[in-house]
């Protein structure tokens, strides 16, 4: 599997081995250079200078940098980069963002997919960085072509190859694909001098859609990705794993699923444990979860609260048979009703020893936890990762956002979290090097409930759902965005709020003042959120262990069962669609089916 992180100083080594690999002499960086660049691109967030290891091994490089440079004043590589240095062209706070230097080594020494692994986090750090992505691309083709043919730079550079398929220089062309099809957008005479295969010439690359870019490189990665992940479900299937044989320990196993990790770039077997410790908030309107914990303790412990040593024990179980059954994790999500870092549902001992257990999974990289916001502080996340780091764990912390609208959230929802407390969090988060998500929802509460926060007594149901679908698209951009009205979060989880039994949005449903969103308002918000921020966005599954009662349908208005026994028309085709993008995290495959409720 490849890994990009943050290069350091002590990954020079690796760095100068892909370079002098990639790199002739004189064109190739010096040491000293490339310990300059991390210097500058790295002693500071964001970073912008990456490695990718395999296997232990560094086996390609990215560097970029913020600048104030634009399609007109860009001339030459040299000029951009201030000869490679970078010490007089890194603006920190620069609008638009320029590619420095990218080296993979080539198969069979790395993977072969490791320059579209690389180019991924170029077009993911252009999407949180935002502005015009520029780059000059060499073509390295020219120098043998002109020795045989005389053609000149301002002929090849616009050769085509037969038949389409995008510009026959494969330097060109291999940037042209992965960003959607963009034509190089002029020649650069001697704009890349030390490049003696370039003839010392290069051609300039802007691009400005960022979906585009996106679609492209998802689609050379899902490709790989979707067939190995094909192959190894069929192993899995001839081996599947027994459940635990204690049936208190068997229902906290919550599976594995491929997940998307935002900061590889790629998709990482993800196994899911649940904690039976429940919520002491325990007010959210639309929440099942602590439904499911009283149904746990009331079929094993006699409808008591779970001892805290048992927790202990439960999770050491279950744990172990996960190692057992899936040695290969990735990310770990440790869900318990999402108060992991409240010392009342989860005290502090509790939670050390839980946290202990983690540290001792092998190959473990990541651990994903859920919070309530007012929990998360200075002391409980340094003990958090204080334990983490020592395991070179990472960590993501999530949080239930809901929705931007504060009156909402805590009035309706009863979230119980101001966006002082929100921001509060997220600075807490990552101040401690940790991720911080934020949930989403589509339509979270009853139409009697909008229309009091609105004061609109008379508005219509249809008009209500307009509303709901503005509302969520707002909430994305407060989650993800890095501006004054933004948490800053570093991804979202985007759901349509589903009724599971037990909730007071169950009641609301059966009286017929809460109707789910429809499949086509989870597209229209799902698209105009990854259009502006890419694969920072999750689809989550409309699925719950024990089953909602009602998930998006385009033509069934109070929604339709989770197994869609009762889909009709377009529905089947939609959640098929909507799948398909879970899977792979391909904005391409977005494509709406047709049907007559469409017209």
């Amino acid at each position: 599997m490849i890994t990009l992180r943050s290069a350091t100083f002590d990954d020079l080594d690796g760095i100068m081995n892909v370079e002098e690999k990639k790199w002739e002499e004189g064109t190739a960086a010096t040491r000293e250079v490339m310990e300059d660049r991390i210097r500058i691109c790295n002693s500071k967030e964001p970073h912008y200078f990456f490695v990718a290891v395999e296997n232990n091994r560094i086996t390609g490089y990215l560097v970029m940098q913020p600048t104030d440079l634009t399609p007109d004043t860009c001339v030459s590589w040299t000029s951009a980069t201030d000869n490679g240095t970078m010490k007089t062209t890194y603006k920190e706070d620069g609008p638009n963002l320029y590619v420095v230097s990218i080296g993979a080594i080539s198969p069979p020494k790395a993977s072969a997919d490791t320059a579209d692994r690389i180019m991924a986090r170029v077009v993911d750090l252009w999407c949180r960085h935002g502005g015009i992505l520029m780059f000059t691309a060499r073509m390295p083709g020219f120098s043998t072509a002109h020795e045989k043919t005389g053609i000149t730079p301002d002929e090849y550079w616009q050769l085509k190859k037969i038949g389409g398929g995008g510009p026959q220089d494969a330097g060109i062309q291999f940037y042209w694909s992965r960003s959607g099809g963009v034509e190089p957008t002029r020649l650069l005479k001697n704009g890349f001098p030390s490049d003696v295969k370039s003839g010392g010439h290069a051609v300039l690359y802007v691009l400005k859609d960022v979906l585009s870019a996106q679609e492209a490189i998802q689609n050379h990665l899902c490709h790989a990705s979707h067939h190995v992940g094909k192959k190894e479900g069929r192993r899995r299937k001839s081996q599947q794993p027994k459940p635990h044989e204690d049936p208190r320990v068997a229902v906290l196993d919550g599976g594995r699923r491929r997940w998307w990790d935002a900061m590889l770039g790629d998709f990482v077997p993800m196994h899911t444990l649940y904690i039976p410790q429940g919520c002491d908030w325990n007010k959210c309107a639309f929440c099942p979860i602590p439904q499911a914990i009283t149904e746990y303790e009331k079929l094993f412990f006699n409808g008591l609260r779970v001892p805290d040593a048992e927790i202990v024990s439960l999770f050491s179980q279950i744990l172990t048979h996960m190692i057992d059954t899936h040695p290969k994790v990735h990310t770990l999500c440790l869900f318990n009703a999402g108060s992991f870092l409240s010392d009342v549902s989860n005290p502090p001992l509790v939670r050390e020893q839980i946290i202990e257990l983690v540290c001792q999974t092998p190959n473990l990289s990541r651990l994903i936890i859920e919070t309530n916001a007012n929990d998360v502080t200075v002391k409980n996340m340094h003990a958090l990762c204080s334990q983490l780091g020592g395991a070179n764990i990472d960590l993501t912390v999530r949080i239930g956002v809901e929705t931007q609208n504060q009156t909402l959230r805590l009035k309706y929802l009863k979230k119980g979290q101001t966006d002082k407390a929100l921001r509060k969090a997220v600075h807490t988060i990552h101040m401690h090097g940790a991720l911080a998500g934020g949930y989403v929802l589509l339509n979270p509460a009853p139409f009697s409930n909008i229309r009091a926060l609105l004061d609109a007594p008379e508005e219509s149901d249809e008009r209500l759902l307009l509303w709901a679908e503005e509302e969520a698209i707002k909430s994305l951009d407060f989650v993800l965005s890095e501006s004054l009205h933004g948490l800053g979060m570093d991804e979202a989880y985007f759901c349509s709020t589903n009724v599971g039994p037990g909730t007071l949005l169950t009641q609301a449903w059966e009286q017929g003042d809460f109707r789910p969103a429809s499949l086509r308002m989870v597209y229209s918000v799902l698209r105009q959120g990854i259009t502006k921020y890419g694969t920072r966005i999750h689809l989550l599954p409309f699925k719950d262990e024990r089953g909602f009662l009602a998930v998006p349908s385009n033509h069934v208005p109070q929604g339709i069962a989770q197994d869609l026994k009762n889909a009709v028309g377009c529905d089947v085709k939609f959640h098929n669609m909507l799948n398909r993008y879970r899977e792979t995290m391909n904005p391409f495959v977005l494509v709406v089916p047709s049907c007559t409720c469409n017209i």
